[in-house]
């Protein structure tokens, strides 16, 4: 014989409003797994020896010397390619989706936090400027003096950006 038992807080019945968000919050401590594509770089280590990689729409930055891990929010739609920049403490994210959007992180706030004007903006309007569709950030590159970040949408767009000034710089596609 099998039974079912409403679920218990404190002694008490957990109590469950139609239409209304439980009173309780989740919060994510910690994130098993990974996604990898063998066409994008998904794993960067910073100069402090961090590990930063992606699962869905989430990047993360592991510290493998205390176990932690600190999450990039923001994304809509899942994390497909990373790009670290040459001072080794900044990273850039792309996504897949019907808006793909990039951002541009710091590694070593606490609390890891898009850096000002760091929403590249959506290259959903790029893509169509070059093109008339929209495609994935299937790739990014920063430029060897950190200044220009290169967004590679699917195999024939390219956005060049200077990314301090959410400035495009150039496009073309192929």
């Amino acid at each position: 014989m099998s039974a079912i038992f409403p679920p218990q807080t404190g002694g008490k019945h957990a109590v469950f409003k139609p239409g209304q968000a439980p009173e309780e919050e989740l919060e994510l401590d910690y994130i098993h797994g990974c996604h990898f594509e063998a066409s994008c770089s998904n794993l960067l280590v910073t100069r402090l020896l961090h590990v930063v990689y992606s699962l869905a729409n989430i990047a993360i930055v592991h510290d493998s010397s205390s176990s932690s891990q600190r999450f990039c929010w923001g994304h809509t739609d899942r994390v497909l390619s990373m790009a670290l920049h040459p001072d080794q403490r900044l990273f850039a994210t792309g996504q897949a989706g019907p808006d793909p959007l990039v951002f541009i992180w710091d590694s070593e706030e606490e609390e890891v936090k898009q850096v000002e004007s760091s929403r590249v903006k959506s290259v959903r309007h790029v893509w169509q400027h070059v093109s008339n569709r929209v495609v994935d950030v299937s790739s990014l590159c920063f430029a060897s003096n950190g200044r220009y970040l290169v967004v590679l949408g699917g195999e024939t767009q390219v956005a060049v950006w200077d990314w301090r000034v959410s400035s495009l710089v150039a496009c073309a596609s192929g």
